[in-house]
């Protein structure tokens, strides 16, 4: 089974390498043939969780520079 927080790490490098969402999915889970992944619900998810993610990492990072 696929952890989301890798695969949320994995769709945020692909981004910063320049590469769309369509070709992250293409890329990453066609290989694996995981189909589920490259639905659009799941790309939908994907960033969601992202966002989230670099959210809280923000948070950290703030609260970091308080203390």
């Amino acid at each position: 089974m696929i952890r989301l927080r890798s695969v949320v790490l994995e769709y945020q490098m692909s981004l910063k390498a320049g590469r769309n969402e369509a070709r992250f999915a293409n890329r990453r889970y066609r290989v694996r043939a995981l189909s589920l992944f490259a639905t659009e619900p799941a790309l939908k998810c994907i960033k969601l969780a992202s966002d989230l993610y670099s959210m809280i990492h923000e948070k950290k990072s703030v609260r970091k520079e308080l203390l």
